[in-house]
C-alpha cells in the first residue's frame, strides 16, 4: 500500500477513545499511514495520550485557538467566500432539547463568530497537513460539517463510518448524508454477496429482523481495551466535574480544561438522567401511559384500508439533525404528508418507542386537531403497520428500509444510505403525484432489492462504532481489540478501493 495521510476527526469524546486505540494498531501492524487528528474536546485528558502516538504538530485541539478567536478575533465573512453550504445549515445541527445547551441559543453574532473561526482554523489545518483522507466517526455538530464541507473545497476526500442497521454490517462512504460509496457502481458484485443478499431477504421476511444494531456479543477470546474515563460510575463523573470546576477557578482559564465554546453542553440535570438511564426509562414510561387516551388504534385489526404510515423518529438525533434538520420538529413532516396526500387516506402516526414519555403533552393534542390523522399505540410492534401500509414515508427512518426488504412501496423525506431505491421528496410541486405514483406501486421488483443488499453486504464489514459511552450499548462492544482491528481493515480497504 502507497503510503496515505488519513487526519482523524475526534469529535465526541468516547469516540477519541476509539481513535486513539485505532491509531495505537496502525502503527503496531506497522500500515503505511501517515495520521494526523482534530480533536474538539480534551474531555478526561486525552490530548496528552494522542501527542504520545503522534507528533505534537499532528494533533490539533481546537478550543487551543477557538477561546483566543473568540475573545479577540474579529468576524470576517468573507473568508467563507468558497465555503460551499450556509452558516444556518452548520448551525441547524444543533441539538435543541431539554437538557441540552443549545448552540442555537446563542446570540446569531456568537454562532457566525464560532462557524466562521472555526472554518479558519480547520482550514489552516488541513493546508498545512494536505490529508488524503478525513476519517469522520460521525458526522454531529457544527464543527462536523465545517469539516466535512471543507474537504470538498480543498478537494480531499471525506471518510465517513455508516452502519447498515437491519443489514447487519458496517461500511464506509464519502458522502454525509449515508449514501453507498460513490466507486460501488463500478464494482463488480460478486455472486457470493448478491446469494447471501437473496438468503437475508428470504429470513427477513420470514422472521422480521428487528431494526437493532446486531447482537452486541463481544468475542470471548477478544481483549477488552479498559478506559477509566469511558467507565466512570455517576459518583466518580460527579467528582470529576466538581474537580474540573475547582481547578478552572483556581488555576485560571489556561488548565487544558476550559471549554467555554463547546456546542449543545449537558446540563447536569440531563447527566443525571443519563447516568440513572434504568430510573429515566421507567419514569417516562410511567409519563406514556398518561398519554395511552390519545392513542386512537390499540390492534393492528383496527388499522383502515387506505391509510399512509408515518413512523415519527427519535429526535433530536444524529439521523435526522444532519440530513434534515428542517424536519426535526416532525410535525412539519406530517403537516406536508397531510397536505399533499390522498383525500380518501388516513395517515397512521406513530411514536418511536425510545421516545416514550419524551415529548411533551402538548405535541400529542396537536396530532388529534388535525383531519385524517390517526395516532397509532406505541407497543404496536411498527413492522407490523408497514407490512400492512400501502405506503410508509418518513424522514430518513428505518421503517423504510424494512418497507423496502417487504417489498413494500416507501418514501423518504430526506436521505439515507439506501434512498436512492425508495421513492425520494423533491419539492413539493411534485410530491402529491409522486404519493399517487408510491401508493400505485403494489410491489418493489425483487431485483432492485437484492442490489441494494448485495452492494452493501459487497463493501460491509463486521465491526461497529457507536459512542463506547451509550448507555444503550455495551461499551466492550466496541472497545475490544478484534472489533477495532476489524475496523481497521474494513477503512484500509475502502482507502484502496479509490486507487
Amino acid at each position: 500500500m502507497i503510503m496515505k495521510k488519513i487526519l482523524l476527526h475526534g469529535c465526541q469524546i468516547s469516540y477519541s477513545f476509539f481513535l486513539k486505540e485505532l491509531v495505537r494498531s496502525a502503527k503496531e501492524k506497522d500500515f503505511a499511514v501517515d495520521w494526523s487528528l482534530i480533536l474538539y474536546s480534551n474531555a478526561g485528558g486525552i490530548l496528552d495520550s494522542f501527542k504520545n502516538i503522534l507528533r505534537e504538530e499532528k494533533v490539533l485541539y481546537l478550543h487551543d485557538k477557538l477561546n483566543d478567536h473568540m475573545k479577540k478575533g474579529s468576524l470576517d465573512l468573507d473568508e467563507l467566500k468558497d465555503f460551499p453550504i450556509s452558516i444556518f445549515e452548520c448551525i441547524s445541527t444543533s441539538k435543541v432539547v431539554a437538557g441540552h445547551i443549545s448552540l442555537q441559543e446563542k446570540s446569531r453574532q456568537y454562532q457566525l463568530k464560532l462557524v466562521a473561526g472555526t472554518y479558519k482554523i480547520y482550514k489552516e489545518f488541513l493546508l498545512k497537513e494536505k490529508p488524503d483522507f478525513v476519517l469522520f466517526p460521525c458526522i454531529e455538530l457544527y464543527d462536523s460539517m465545517v469539516l466535512y464541507y471543507l474537504c470538498n473545497e480543498l478537494n480531499i476526500k471525506p471518510i465517513v463510518y455508516e452502519h447498515a442497521r437491519n443489514l447487519g454490517v458496517s461500511f464506509f462512504t464519502d458522502l454525509p448524508y449515508s449514501g453507498l460509496p460513490s466507486y460501488v457502481d463500478k464494482c463488480n458484485i460478486p455472486n457470493a454477496c448478491i446469494n447471501s443478499a437473496k438468503e437475508f431477504i428470504s429470513n427477513f421476511r420470514r422472521d422480521l429482523t428487528p431494526a437493532f444494531l446486531r447482537d452486541l456479543k463481544v468475542d470471548s477470546n477478544s481483549d477488552i481495551i479498559s478506559e477509566p474515563y469511558l467507565e466512570r460510575g455517576i459518583l466518580k463523573r460527579l467528582i470529576d466535574y466538581v474537580n474540573k470546576m475547582v481547578k478552572i477557578h483556581l488555576l485560571g482559564k489556561k488548565t487544558g480544561l476550559y471549554e467555554p465554546h463547546l456546542a449543545d453542553r449537558y446540563t447536569l440535570l440531563h447527566m443525571l438522567r443519563i447516568q440513572f438511564y434504568p430510573i429515566t426509562a421507567r419514569l417516562r414510561i410511567l409519563k406514556e401511559n398518561l398519554y395511552r387516551h390519545f392513542y386512537d388504534i390499540k390492534s393492528i385489526d383496527d388499522l383502515p384500508e387506505k391509510f399512509i404510515y408515518y413512523p415519527m423518529q427519535y429526535a433530536p438525533e444524529t439521523s435526522i439533525n444532519i440530513p434534515a434538520p428542517f424536519f426535526v420538529d416532525q410535525l412539519r413532516a406530517i403537516d406536508l404528508i397531510l397536505n399533499f396526500m390522498p383525500a380518501d387516506h388516513y395517515l397512521v402516526v406513530k411514536e418511536h418507542p425510545a421516545m416514550r414519555g419524551m415529548r411533551p403533552i402538548s405535541f400529542y393534542k396537536e396530532l388529534r386537531k388535525r383531519a385524517s390523522l390517526i395516532v397509532a399505540d406505541v407497543a404496536l410492534p411498527g413492522i407490523e403497520i408497514t407490512r400492512k401500509a400501502p405506503l410508509t414515508i418518513a424522514v430518513t427512518g428505518t421503517a423504510c428500509l424494512e418497507a423496502f426488504l417487504l417489498g413494500r412501496p416507501s418514501m423518504h423525506l430526506s436521505r439515507a444510505f439506501f434512498s436512492e431505491w425508495i421513492y425520494k421528496f423533491d419539492g413539493f410541486s411534485s410530491f402529491r403525484g409522486l404519493i399517487k405514483e408510491a401508493l400505485d406501486t403494489k410491489e418493489v421488483p425483487m431485483e432492485k432489492i437484492v442490489d441494494l443488499v448485495a452492494k452493501v453486504f459487497f463493501i460491509g464489514g463486521d465491526f461497529i462504532l457507536f459512542s463506547p459511552s451509550d448507555p444503550h450499548l455495551k461499551t466492550e462492544a466496541v472497545m475490544n481489540r478484534n472489533n477495532i482491528n476489524k475496523f481497521l481493515t474494513g477503512l484500509i480497504k475502502h482507502v484502496e478501493r479509490y486507487g
